[in-house]
C-alpha cells in the first residue's frame, strides 16, 4: 500500500501479511504497479493515463469531493474498464467485481521530438 505521502515517518501498524510506505519513487512504484495483478487507486487523471500506458487492471477509489475523480471514475464503470465504490463503501468483497470488468489496454507510443521541436 503507498500512501502517496512525502513523510519519513509511518505512523501506522499494518497487519503482518501487509506493508505500507509513504511513498515510492518512480521507477519503483512503476516496477510495484506491474507486478501487480490488480491496482487499488484513487481515479486522478494522472493515475488512469500511467495505468492505461501499462495496461493494467484497476479498482478506483474516488477520493471523496473531488467531483473530476468521481466522474471518472463513474465514467470508466459505465464503459466496463474498471470498477470503483465510495470510500466509505469499499469492502474486499467489492474486489471481485474486477473480473467482469476489461482492464485497460495499453496503449505504447513514441514522441518525435525532432518534429515537436522543430516549432521552436
Amino acid at each position: 500500500f503507498v500512501r502517496g505521502v512525502l513523510d519519513n515517518n509511518l505512523k501506522l501498524t499494518p497487519p503482518n501479511n501487509f506493508k505500507i510506505l509513504n511513498y515510492m519513487l518512480s521507477n519503483e512504484l512503476e516496477k510495484a504497479i506491474n507486478q501487480s495483478e490488480i491496482v487499488i487507486a484513487r481515479s486522478g487523471y494522472s493515475t488512469i493515463m500511467d495505468l492505461v500506458v501499462l495496461g493494467k487492471k484497476a479498482f478506483f477509489i474516488p477520493t471523496p469531493g473531488q467531483f473530476e475523480q468521481e466522474y471518472l471514475a463513474q465514467r470508466l464503470d459505465d464503459k466496463k474498464i474498471s470498477p470503483f465504490c465510495a470510500q466509505d463503501k469499499f469492502t474486499l468483497d467489492e474486489l471481485k467485481r474486477v473480473s467482469l470488468y476489461s482492464g485497460f489496454k495499453s496503449i505504447k507510443s513514441e514522441t518525435n521530438f525532432e518534429k515537436l521541436f522543430s516549432l521552436f
